[in-house]
C-alpha cells in the first residue's frame, strides 16, 4: 500500500501539518491562562507577535505532545473541515471514500496494526484511574429572575413561542438524553469524585440543559431559557470561587447531551465558550445545521457557539447496557448486505438513500421502519453492516446501537467527530462514507471480502466495551473514558506530565 501516491499524499500533508501544529500552539497560548493574567489575548485582544509564537516554541513545545496530529494518523476525508483542523488520529489505513482514488480492494486491515492511536494506552488509563479527581459545584440560579428576563427577552416572539412559568422537568432516565441523569449520579459514586476542590483535577458545572429546556413547550423559549440560566450559573462560579479564575475554565466541563450542544452557553462568560470543554452529542465541527435554525437565531449580537474537536468531546449516544451480549455472526450466513430501520426524514443523504433503496428492491439491503423489539434487535445480528446516516442533526442514537449489538457501522455524516477519535483508530471498525455517495454504499460494502470483513468485526467487539454504558459503571466503560478524556485534555492543555 505504501506506493507513489501514498508517498505524494504524506508529502501533501506536510505544509498542512506546520500550519495545524502552529494553530493548536496559538490556542495553546491563548488557553495557558494561569501566570499570564493580564496578557491573555482573546482577553485583551493584543495581537499575536512573533514575539509571542517565539516564546511559545521555547517553553510551551517541550510539554505538548503533538503525536495525534501526525500526517500517518489523518482522519479519512470525507467532508470540508472546520477551520485547519484535520480530524485526530483516524490511522493510516484510507477509507472507502477514496475510492476516486484508490482501489477499493486495496483497502485492508492488518492485524498487526493498533486499534489505539497511542501504544502505551493502558499504562496511560491507569495512570489515569489513579490521579484523576472531579470537584462538583453544586450552586444553583434563582429560577424565578431567569424566566422573567426569559420572559423579556421573547416578548417579540408570537404568542406561542412566548415563556411560560414552569419548573424544571426531570429528564427520562432511559431516553435519548438520559446520560444528563446517570452522568452526576456515577460520578458521586465513583472513586473519582472529590468533595475537596485543592485536590480536584477538573471542576463539573452541573446543569442539566434538558431539564431547563423542558421547561417549556416550544424549542425557542426553552432553549432561551437554557441560555440565560447557565450564563447566570457561570457568573456565580467566576464570582464565589477562586478555581475559575486560575485558569479561566480550562480546566472545567459541563455536559449538554441535548440537541443544542455547545449553544447552551451563548450567553455565557467567554471562557467558557473558548476555554472549557464540552460533552456532547451534537459534535459537528462545521456548525452550518446549528446557524440554520431559528432557535439558534434569537440573539443576533451573538456570535454560535461551534463545538471544537481540540478541545471538546463527542460522547457516546446514551443506551444502557442491560447485559446484552451480540449474537456470534458468520459473513456468509449474514441475509442482509445493510441494514437500517428508521425514519424517512432528515437530510439529503438520507432521503436519498431511501429514494434508491426503494428504487432498486434489493433483496440484500433491509430498511424499513416497523421493526419494533426482539424482531429489531435480531436484525442486527442478520446484516454484515449497519448504516449510521445522519438526519436533522449530525449524531443519531444508531451509533450506540452499533456497537450494543455488534454490527460494523457504516457512518454517513461528513461533518460529525466520531466519539474517541484520539484514542482508536475508527478504520479498523467501521466504513465512513461521503454524503454525497450515499448512492454508491451497496457497491462498496460490496467490495469488502470475507478476510477483511472478519477482521472488522474482530475489531468492533473489541472495541464494543469502550461505547458501552453499564449501572454501575466498569472499568474501560464509555462513562469511564469520557472521564479518560477530560483527564487526557488536562495533560496535553495545561502542560501537566505523568509518569508511566
Amino acid at each position: 500500500m505504501h506506493d507513489k501516491r501514498t508517498h505524494a499524499q504524506s508529502a501533501n500533508l506536510r505544509p498542512t501539518l506546520v500550519f495545524q501544529r502552529l494553530f493548536t500552539m496559538v490556542t495553546l497560548f491563548r488557553r495557558m491562562g494561569d501566570g499570564f493574567g493580564s496578557i491573555y489575548c482573546h482577553r485583551r485582544k493584543l495581537p499575536l507577535t512573533w514575539g509571542w509564537l517565539a516564546f511559545l516554541a521555547v517553553f510551551a513545545m517541550p510539554w505538548v505532545n503533538f503525536s495525534f496530529l501526525s500526517p500517518s494518523r489523518s482522519y479519512p476525508g470525507h467532508g470540508k473541515m472546520h477551520r485547519n483542523f484535520s480530524r485526530p488520529g483516524m490511522g493510516h489505513q484510507v477509507s472507502l471514500t477514496d475510492s476516486e482514488n484508490l482501489d477499493v480492494k486495496e483497502i485492508t486491515l492488518d492485524r498487526d496494526v493498533q486499534l489505539y492511536l497511542d501504544g502505551s494506552f493502558q499504562s496511560k488509563y491507569r495512570a489515569f484511574e489513579r490521579t484523576y479527581r472531579v470537584f462538583e459545584y453544586r450552586e444553583r440560579v434563582d429560577f424565578h429572575k431567569t424566566f422573567l428576563r426569559v420572559q423579556k427577552e421573547t416578548d417579540y416572539l408570537p404568542l406561542k413561542w412566548r415563556a411560560k412559568l414552569k419548573l424544571p422537568r426531570p429528564v427520562q432516565e432511559n431516553g435519548q438524553y438520559g446520560l444528563e441523569v446517570w452522568f452526576p449520579r456515577w460520578l458521586k459514586h465513583s472513586n473519582f469524585f472529590t468533595v475537596d476542590p485543592e485536590e480536584a483535577t477538573s471542576f463539573y458545572l452541573s446543569f442539566s440543559c434538558t431539564s431547563l429546556k423542558n421547561t417549556q413547550i416550544k424549542r425557542v423559549p426553552g432553549q432561551v431559557m437554557t441560555q440565560v440560566y447557565v450564563q447566570s450559573y457561570v457568573d456565580i462560579i467566576s464570582s464565589k470561587y477562586s478555581f475559575w479564575n486560575r485558569t479561566f475554565g480550562s480546566d472545567h466541563f459541563y455536559l449538554c447531551v441535548h440537541d443544542m450542544g455547545t449553544e447552551c452557553t451563548l450567553l455565557a462568560d467567554m471562557h467558557v465558550k473558548t476555554n472549557s470543554i464540552a460533552i456532547v452529542n451534537t459534535a459537528d465541527f462545521d456548525g452550518a445545521d446549528a446557524r440554520g435554525q431559528v432557535w439558534n437565531n434569537v440573539f443576533q449580537d451573538q456570535k454560535h457557539v461551534q463545538f471544537s474537536p481540540l478541545k471538546d468531546i463527542s460522547s457516546v449516544p446514551f443506551l444502557l447496557n442491560r447485559s446484552f451480549t451480540p449474537t456470534h455472526k458468520d459473513f456468509e450466513t449474514c441475509k442482509y448486505l445493510l441494514m437500517f430501520v428508521g425514519v424517512f426524514e432528515g437530510r439529503a443523504a438520507r432521503e436519498q438513500f431511501f429514494k434508491d433503496v426503494a428504487s432498486s428492491n434489493y433483496s440484500d439491503v433491509l430498511v424499513g421502519s416497523r421493526l419494533y423489539g426482539d424482531e429489531y434487535v435480531s436484525a442486527f445480528g442478520r446484516a454484515r453492516f449497519c448504516l449510521v446516516i445522519r438526519g436533522l442533526t449530525v449524531w443519531t442514537k444508531r451509533l450506540a446501537e452499533v456497537f450494543l449489538y455488534g454490527c460494523i457501522p457504516v457512518i454517513v455524516a461528513d461533518t460529525y467527530s466520531p466519539p474517541l477519535s484520539r484514542v482508536l483508530n475508527w478504520t479498523q471498525f467501521a466504513i465512513f462514507v461521503k454524503e454525497k455517495d450515499v448512492h454508491r454504499i451497496r457497491e462498496k460494502l460490496l467490495a469488502i471480502d470475507a478476510m477483511q470483513w472478519g477482521n472488522m468485526q474482530r475489531n468492533l467487539l473489541q472495541v464494543r466495551k469502550h461505547f458501552v454504558y453499564n449501572d454501575p459503571p466498569r472499568p474501560h466503560d464509555a462513562f469511564h473514558m469520557i472521564l479518560y478524556q477530560l483527564w487526557f485534555q488536562h495533560r496535553v492543555f495545561l502542560g501537566t506530565r505523568s509518569k508511566f
